[in-house]
């Protein structure tokens, strides 16, 4: 399994942009457990365009969740 800093290093660049920019997002995102966080990170890793990380990390903001759209 992949420790903390492991995962940190892994996100996409618009990812990390996104959550910087989002602290609501960014402490859900930082709750998650490892394995979510590298399910999350590889959804994020799948979207096809800018506003689909945008979508992605507002969920994550509004309910702790990701988006699954």
């Amino acid at each position: 399994m992949k420790n903390t800093n492991d995962i940190y290093d892994d996100l996409p660049s618009g990812l990390a942009m996104l959550l910087a920019q989002d602290t609501k997002a960014l402490m859900a995102f930082a709750s998650l457990t490892n394995q979510e966080k590298s399910a999350f990170i590889q959804q994020a890793r799948e979207v096809s365009s800018k506003a689909d990380m945008r979508r992605l990390v507002k969920a994550m903001s509004e309910t702790g969740n990701t988006y699954t759209g």
